[in-house]
């Protein structure tokens, strides 16, 4: 018998794929997409390393269903929480805890 999965997610996620900028402390620049966000938290995958518990910045344009409004470029802050590797493909799926959200 297996024990069912606790749901730790606070606020509700929303399975979308934008394209988004990621920029690392050292100021290195890649270009990805999510899989899905939520008001505290993105999923993205990259194909490029990134180390768990890092700080970095994502810049994205968040669409109308998550603004309540039009369209807006936003620029989150976030620290790493968790890389999983597949091995398949070489890919990254990334979850990232924001712990700051503006809109330039």
């Amino acid at each position: 018998m297996t024990t069912p999965e606790i749901e730790r997610r606070r606020s509700k996620r929303f399975p979308m794929e934008l394209p988004v900028t990621i920029e690392s402390q050292d100021g290195a620049e890649q270009k990805c997409a999510t899989r899905d966000i939520s008001a505290g938290g993105v999923f993205f995958v990259c194909d490029f390393e990134i180390v768990q518990d890092s700080l970095i910045q994502l810049v994205m344009i968040l669409p109308p269903e998550i603004t309540g409004g039009e369209k807006q470029k936003g620029c989150c802050h976030g620290r790493v929480v968790r890389v999983v590797k597949d091995s398949t493909d070489g890919k990254r799926g990334v979850a990232v805890k924001l712990v700051r959200l503006a809109f330039p």
